[in-house]
């Protein structure tokens, strides 16, 4: 028995005294060799993980396959995506898009099944955390100490923030940690717009 890369278990029988003169164990050796070969010829992969979502935020990521052959057919058989999105095979076929607008927080698993046209088949479980912010920053006074804390919901904590966000920029004079906390001296009045991503 050789578990494939994907995870499911492929069992291979060695027909009985096909090889003569040698031992069991090397038997054996040969036997898994020959269910991972052909485990390795017949396996369907798909993606390896998809990233999590932030609530009320459109999300979309998409599911491939590498192996086997297209078209794919694709369907949850357990557990369910989060609330707000949905999945579907892509035109073609050859993927699972998720995609939608997440409208509650929380930690959802689901398992893929895949089977393409020749009937070879894989199926692997992905979860998706769903985050949100729960607070804002209040307003800073320039050349006034600031600290406040962010804090999320949704997913597994601890968490982790950054900010992100294209050209958008902390307020000159404060930073952000990886525990969500803005602290420093405000230097310039202004009104200052910067996204911040977390991380479970």
């Amino acid at each position: 028995t050789a578990e494939c890369p994907d995870g499911l278990v492929f069992t291979y029988t060695f027909p009985a005294g096909s090889i003569a003169g040698i031992s069991q164990g090397y038997v054996n050796l040969v036997a898994k060799s020959m269910a991972e070969n052909l485990a390795d010829q017949k396996k369907i992969c798909l993606t390896s993980d998809i990233p999590g979502a932030c609530l009320s935020q459109p999300y979309s990521t998409t599911i491939t396959c590498s192996n086997g052959t297209a078209p794919f057919v694709f369907v949850i058989v357990a557990g369910s995506l989060p609330f707000g999105l949905t999945g579907t095979s892509n035109a073609d076929q050859t993927a699972f898009v998720i995609s939608g607008t997440p409208q509650a927080t929380g930690l959802y698993t689901f398992t893929l099944f895949v089977q393409d046209s020749a009937g070879l088949f894989m199926q692997k479980t992905y979860s998706i955390a769903v985050l949100n912010l729960t607070n804002s920053p209040p307003p800073a006074t320039k050349g006034t100490p600031y600290s406040f804390h962010l804090t999320a919901t949704g997913g597994t904590p601890p968490y982790k923030f950054g900010a992100v966000g294209g050209n958008a920029v902390m307020p000159p004079g404060l930073v952000m940690d990886l525990s969500g906390v803005i602290f420093g001296t405000p230097t310039v009045s202004g009104a200052f717009s910067f996204q911040v991503k977390v991380v479970d």
